[in-house]
């Protein structure tokens, strides 16, 4: 069956291509939702590109009454942006291998018209039947450039593609929405092998102690990064495993003070130099200062499973470093990294009174 697309690129070998009102007029049942405009102008654009029409630099809009339009370069390269902002991001030609669809949100645009004008560019997108990946400009920034992304695989906007380190190696990303946070919340990681899929991914993102605990029939769960596999443990067998129980963790810290400090008189010429040995903290406490003008003190946090944001009501860690967690699982980047932002995550209630055994997913780490 031939899409209303497919069509539209036809007329594009006549004398007078459709305009933008001509095929905003001939769009019948679009989804609910999905804005008539904005797939017009995503239409027209994408014709366009797939025609290689003459280069071009412009802006197709506004398509709304609050100034959204469309900006295009349909020369070497094609740039699809809702303005201002830089909402999302559509690019190919020779510097690309694949097409992006940027899901991050752009500086001046909230939830609302955020999800409004992207579901309908995904609309558009979706009905042209070109691939393209889906992912946050602002994480893919992190791992590397955009000119070397390849698609494996796309579901809806859960993707896997490849793209080129900023070691020229070849590295292999997943890219998606956690559907256990309300609303979903996007996440990026990076794999530790090529994956088959979208689905093969999720797979690979489970560490060897959870596939061997749902193959047991065990009722594995997730916040985030972190799984949550059931044990027989009580806290007394812990104990006898020579594990800690302990939900904070003290942190040791440093400064430069230096050894002489100048003292007031009544006047700079009663002033003098003096040999430090203490230096007052602004809570008061006295800590001494040696012999490099250093001083040394420890800060008590809330403890982090395997160093990340997440933790627990109670938390037990073996010699070896193996972790346990029991009661409620928060995500608290205050009072665990020092970091002043809002949990990612939603808090995860562990049922029952035993020990649940910590495992993290298998994205490589620095440390």
């Amino acid at each position: 069956m031939t899409t209303f697309f497919e069509e539209l690129v036809k007329k594009y070998d006549g004398s007078t291509p459709p305009g933008v009102d001509e095929i905003r007029q001939s769009l019948d049942d679009l989804p609910k939702g999905i804005d008539r405009d904005i797939v017009a102008h995503m239409f027209w654009v994408l014709s366009r590109q797939t025609n290689h029409a003459d280069p071009i630099y412009t802006r197709a809009g506004p398509y709304d009454t609050k100034g959204y339009g469309v900006k295009i370069d349909a020369g070497k390269n094609l740039h699809v942006a809702s303005l201002p902002g830089g909402l999302t991001l559509f690019a190919s030609g020779e510097y690309y291998t694949t097409p992006i669809l940027n899901l991050g949100m752009a500086f001046d645009i909230t939830d609302g018209p955020l999800t409004h004008i992207r579901n309908s560019i995904v609309y558009a997108l979706d009905q042209t039947g070109i691939d393209y990946v889906p992912l946050s400009l602002d994480a893919i920034g992190n791992v590397g450039g955009i000119a070397q992304l390849k698609l494996i695989d796309r579901q809806g906007l859960n993707c896997v593609f490849s793209t080129l380190g900023r070691r020229e190696k070849t590295c292999y990303m997943i890219s998606g929405y956690d559907e256990n946070e309300d609303p979903p919340l996007y996440f990026m990681a990076q794999l530790p092998r090529k994956p088959k899929d979208y689905q093969d991914a999720l797979e690979i993102l489970k560490p060897k102690s959870v596939k061997e605990a749902e193959k047991l029939g065990l009722s594995v769960l997730r916040q985030g990064d972190m799984f949550f596999i059931p044990t027989p443990y009580t806290k007394e067998d812990l104990i006898k495993m020579d594990a800690t129980i302990s939900d904070e963790v003290e942190i040791p810290r440093e400064a430069f003070v230096g050894r002489r400090m100048f003292t007031w008189g009544e006047s700079w010429s009663d002033g003098q130099v003096v040999k430090m040995e203490t230096y007052r903290m602004a809570d008061g406490r006295e800590l001494p200062v040696d012999e490099q003008g250093m001083i040394h003190w420890t800060e008590t946090r809330k403890r982090g499973l395997y160093g990340t944001a997440h933790t627990a009501d109670q938390i037990a860690y073996l010699p070896d470093g193996t972790q346990f967690a029991r009661g409620v699982v928060h995500h608290d980047p205050v009072n665990i990294l020092n970091e002043q932002r809002e949990p990612d995550h939603q808090p995860l209630k562990l049922p029952g009174r035993k020990w649940y055994l910590v495992a993290r997913n298998t994205v490589p780490v620095q440390k």
